[in-house]
């Protein structure tokens, strides 16, 4: 548990309260809570990488977070979405696919040590692929709740897929169209229903910008549960107040 709050957290803390507080525009103040909470877990070395860009995604604030980690001496990295989505059982031209509709988008990613930050940097030269093992680790995520990040991907990928093979009529020159011209897509069958309603069930962390596999939101003896309560200490003792946002 975090026992003391260091002067560089306190420093940390209070300038992105000040960035806070100058944005133009209101957020809501449980996400940005929770996006301060991780900095300071990265710059406490709770996590060795704090993501920033794929929760708040206001330009503003993004701005203004990169320059304080500037600010603080963190190594400050721009790359791909990170991406460990198994596409095994789907046939190359809808991973291809699936896969190109997220080049467009740039995240940003803060680390303290050199070393960390070689490892973003060859993460980026494959493009944002990786493993879901490195991904928990460098994120500072449970393996088990990362790996029901993904399971939840692949039972939305196996809806659509079965939603274009049914339009199409099991046509796959058909499915290639409609998937790139963007057809409505919406589940029918009892078996693509139950696979997005899976894909969309979700268990945040109490205190953690992670979503708990199904085990961990039951279990109070879980690694997400000890996490959280390692995060929920570090943001009371940082600020008492401040960590009811987070509730």
């Amino acid at each position: 548990m975090i026992e003391t709050k260091t002067p560089e957290i306190g420093l940390l803390y209070q300038n992105m309260k000040d960035m806070e507080a100058a944005l133009s525009e209101p957020i809501e103040a449980s996400y940005l809570a929770q996006e301060i909470l991780d900095f300071l877990a990265m710059a406490a070395g709770l996590k060795p990488v704090f993501l920033l860009g794929r929760g708040v995604e206001l330009l503003e604030w993004i701005a203004g977070a990169r320059a304080v980690a500037g600010n603080f001496g963190f190594y400050v990295m721009q790359g791909p979405f990170w991406d460990a989505t198994p596409f095994g059982k789907f046939p190359d031209w809808y991973r291809d696919y699936t896969l190109t509709q997220l080049v467009p988008f740039r995240a940003t990613y803060i680390c303290s040590s050199r070393e960390t930050a070689q490892e973003i940097g060859s993460i980026k030269e494959s493009g944002g692929r990786l493993s879901m093992m490195v991904e928990a680790r460098l994120l500072g995520y449970p393996v088990c709740c990362v790996e029901a990040h993904y399971d939840r991907a692949v039972r939305y990928h196996h809806a659509i897929f079965s939603i274009l093979k049914r339009l199409a009529g099991g046509d796959e020159a058909e499915m290639q169209a409609l998937l790139r011209g963007g057809a409505a897509l919406a589940p029918k069958t009892k078996w693509e229903i139950a696979h997005m309603e899976a894909a969309f069930e979700l268990h945040p962390a109490p205190y953690g910008s992670w979503n708990q596999c199904p085990h961990c939101a039951r279990n109070e003896e879980s690694l997400s549960a000890e996490l959280s309560r390692i995060f929920r200490s570090l943001a009371e003792t940082t600020d008492a107040e401040w960590s009811q946002e987070l509730r």
